[in-house]
């Protein structure tokens, strides 16, 4: 029991479990009142794919169309939505950059959702290429803007797997850094570090964990080496006549697969298995058998049980397996298609479901000739089950954030953009980020007694939380406060530690009154401040308009570098004044000066600005390891079009620089 809950532990490298401390600040000095939510009952989402003869999507359905039945019982159907996200293609893919340090949540949902499985337990480690390969390919052809995608290790290695995210670097880091486990064949091919049934753990850890993510499609991509089919084994203890030997027994046996399928088909998961190593699979084979250990054909009777398992995991779960093919495109991009356009149907089931129940789905078009496919069935979770909620609830964080502190998937129900400038801690302490929020006014219940709960987390790449900030911020305004919420938003500044390296910052609003909520996951990468030699925080930038939003929980410290406080817009009138502000640092008592260069640069290439400080050295009053850059100019000469602003820092006499830049857009007034 001691070794399934650990490697139950080691398998999650997606879910964090939250802890996180309440903490005060609010624009208006009333006394905060604690938030209530009413409580309903969820919709049941179905999504449905329909296809005609040729396998195209038939995309002109409507909600009579169809027919759902739940345990042979006709429901009806609430909402209806047809999705249909453009696949721009491989082209189009190649030129997205990384994200914009201004993110919002205001579109929604506007990609898919990926998790590419990699198993290290079931590789080879000479074979990893195979993996790596077919998984960066993945990444730079078939995902797109507006995609989020995460990377798991079937071992459960948290230290190389990475969270959800935007970033498709960061997901090319996490496969960069893959590798089988089992040692070469010509060292002795020992055991592999994890059970092969640990596998099986792992993915359904996963796919349970993609359950919590409602109302859209879900593709897990599983790329490995595959496992033997089920049936080997009846039951986990013995087998008629003898003992299991220690191979039989971490081999997964049907009662592992049919508990993964019912996970995944919970979830509305659907599996692809993609066997990397192509058409080279059975000539391996072949060839490692003609060393003479076994013969070349229990080898590849070995290899197509392998595929035989994959094969039967995708069709349980309304995917499909790849194998035996070199050519990865057209499966890829069939998954992305999968992924696209679908019917997103709901209904609220009847009467009081009971909890830990299991309940059958049916879906029907009544169009002939068409194919349905959705999922099979639905599960009323226990809610006394030990969750990420569960911990998250005990330390008093509103009920309303929890779901949407564990979705990747943004929630529009609260618009707001927001940006995080790392910055490096002084007198000794830890990086931190300040965070600035923008709320769009008119999706807050500004009546005079709501309030906006607010929590900002910070997760490594581990999956632990390195920093949070969890506030209230009043919503009962003067009449001419609540008038300018209305038309310009509000804004909210927090500092939250954050690690160095890669994280992810989750935010998430819930306004008390009106039930709504919104949030977003933000990557932040946080430099080495302590090692390099030259480096430099964030940037924030303000203008002339900025003190025209309320803001709550004002910076202090942050108020005394700029005119005004820092803003997420970037889209700028010519009449308009912008400011930024930026920190440079060298490592210990790094010598000479610092020479710091301002630049705004046009699209077409102008140079619309130049400044450059050529001996910069930390103001008398400020720490010795810093430069603070601090500057402003009127975009009246600038003509409506997108720019670039860059500060590049140099240590005097040396190559050796830190840069950051933004970019944003001046119109006419």
């Amino acid at each position: 029991m001691q070794d399934t809950a650990r490697r139950l532990s080691l398998a999650m490298p997606l879910i964090v479990w939250l802890v996180a401390a309440t903490a005060g600040g609010a624009l208006s000095p009333q006394k905060p009142q604690p938030p209530t939510f009413k409580t309903r009952v969820d919709l049941v989402a179905v999504d449905v794919r329909v296809t005609d003869a040729q396998g195209r999507f038939v995309n002109d359905l409507t909600k009579d169309d169809f027919e759902l039945l739940e345990d042979g019982k006709p429901q009806t159907v609430s909402t209806f939505e047809r999705i249909d996200i453009p696949v721009s293609g491989a082209a189009a893919a190649s030129r997205i950059t990384a994200p914009a340090e201004v993110r919002t949540n205001a579109a929604g949902v506007t990609g898919r959702l990926y998790l590419l499985v990699l198993d290290d337990v079931n590789t080879r480690f000479e074979r990893s290429g195979y993996v790596q390969k077919v998984a960066r390919e993945f990444i730079e052809k078939h995902i797109e803007q507006g995609d989020v995608a995460g990377v798991a290790y079937t071992s459960g290695r948290r230290n190389v797997s990475h969270d959800f995210t935007f970033d498709r670097q960061r997901l090319q880091k996490a496969v960069e850094a893959f590798s089988g486990l089992i040692p070469p064949q010509d060292l002795g091919g020992a055991a592999p570090v994890a059970s092969r049934r640990g596998v099986f753990d792992t993915l359904r850890v996963l796919a349970e964990f993609l359950g919590t993510v409602k109302g859209r499609r879900k593709a897990c991509v599983y790329i490995g080496e595959g496992f033997k089919p089920p049936g080997l084994r009846s039951d986990g203890q013995a087998k008629p006549g003898g003992v299991y030997t220690p191979d039989e027994q971490s081999q997964p046996d049907r009662y592992d697969y049919e508990d993964l399928a019912a996970a995944a088909n919970r979830a509305n998961v659907n599996i692809y298995t993609i066997d990397p190593r192509g058409l080279s699979a059975l000539a391996e084979g072949v060839s490692a058998g003609q060393l003479g250990k076994v013969s070349a054909t229990e080898v590849v009777d070995n290899v197509r049980g392998q595929q035989d398992g994959m094969a039967w995991l995708a069709y349980a779960t309304d995917g499909f397996t790849v194998a035996n093919t070199n050519n990865f495109t057209a499966p890829f991009t069939r998954i992305q298609r999968d992924q696209s356009s679908y019917y997103l149907l709901g209904y609220y089931p009847p009467g009081s479901p009971k909890e830990g129940s299991s309940h059958q789905i049916v879906v029907r078009a009544k169009r002939p000739g068409v194919t349905v496919r959705a999922r099979r069935e639905y599960f009323v979770p226990k809610t006394s089950a030990p969750t990420a909620a569960t911990v998250i609830t005990a330390r008093n964080v509103p009920s309303a954030l929890l779901p949407a502190l564990e979705n990747p998937v943004p929630s529009p129900g609260i618009r707001f953009s927001m940006m995080a400038a790392p910055f490096k801690g002084a007198g000794g302490a830890g990086p931190w980020a300040s965070v600035v929020m923008q709320f769009d006014g008119r999706d807050l219940d500004l009546g005079g007694t709501g309030g906006l709960d607010i929590a900002v987390v910070a997760v490594d790449r581990l999956g632990k939380i390195q920093g949070h900030d969890v506030r209230r911020v009043d919503l009962a305004f003067d009449p001419a406060t609540r008038d300018r919420v209305l038309a310009s938003g509000l804004r909210v500044q927090v500092r939250v530690p954050v690690p160095k390296d890669a994280c992810t910052l989750r935010v998430a609003a819930a306004d008390g009154a009106s039930e709504r909520v919104g949030s977003l996951w933000v990557d932040v990468t946080v430099p080495d401040f302590d090692e390099a030699p030259i480096s430099m925080s964030g940037l924030l930038v303000t203008d002339s308009r900025a003190p025209g939003v309320p803001t709550a929980n004002v910076d202090e410290d942050i108020r005394k570098l700029l005119p005004a406080p820092p803003s997420t817009q970037r889209a700028y009138l010519r009449d308009t004044t912008i400011a930024w502000m930026a920190e440079v640092y060298r490592k210990g008592k790094t010598p000479g000066s610092i020479s710091v260069t301002t630049t705004i640069v046009g699209a077409d290439g102008t140079e619309m600005l130049r400044r450059e400080a050529l001996s910069a050295e930390p103001a008398p009053a400020g720490p010795a390891d810093r430069v603070r850059v601090s500057e402003r100019t009127s975009l009246e000469g600038f003509l409506p079009g997108d720019y670039v602003l860059r500060i590049e820092a140099r240590l005097a006499g040396s190559d050796r620089k830190a840069t950051r830049e933004i970019a944003f857009r001046v119109m006419e007034p």
